[in-house]
């Protein structure tokens, strides 16, 4: 047993490595560009995509007992950092980024909080209708602001109605 940190090791053989090695390569090819693309969509700097990939790996690697499970930024979130960080500062700019760090480790604290106290019951709270409004206006500002792109037209703004009577 290997305790606290590198949980997912318990148990390893030298034999998977070859496998694992090629595994990672393929799930780099396919993550790294998401990665990059989920930072955009977020309006961060796509270096950050990049950043974000490679520190989700080792923390996930250091501390989450489950070697099957894939880490990195989610693209259900970055529409709402967007939407909720570009009224206090322009995407990408060094406020704005300052702004998602802060909320990310904001967040990361909770998170830690919230697993130290037991306390994940709380997501059961949740009724399936909020989850599906959630889901829904998630799609509704990833749909509406890759409309511009999609049909060639210069973006309109940045918050979703906006954008949508731009592209309308």
């Amino acid at each position: 047993n290997t305790g606290l940190f590198f949980p997912s090791m318990t148990g390893y053989r030298k034999a998977w490595l070859v496998r694992d090695a090629v595994a990672g390569i393929t799930i780099a090819a396919i993550a790294i560009p998401g990665q990059i693309a989920v930072a955009k969509v977020a309006g961060m700097p796509p270096t950050t995509g990049l950043w974000a990939c490679i520190a989700a790996g080792l923390v996930g690697f250091v501390f989450i007992s489950n070697r099957y499970l894939w880490v990195g930024a989610d693209s259900t979130t970055a529409p709402l950092v967007i939407a909720g960080l570009s009224v206090m500062a322009i995407p990408a700019s060094e406020h704005y980024v300052r702004l998602a760090v802060t909320l990310a480790l904001l967040v990361g604290a909770t998170l830690v909080v919230v697993a130290v106290a037991k306390m994940a019951w709380l997501a059961d709270l949740l009724s399936r209708t909020v989850v599906a409004g959630f889901m829904a206006g998630v799609a509704t500002i990833i749909v509406v602001g890759q409309l511009p792109a999609l049909l060639g037209i210069p973006p309109g703004g940045v918050h979703t109605m906006p954008k949508l009577w731009h592209v309308l």
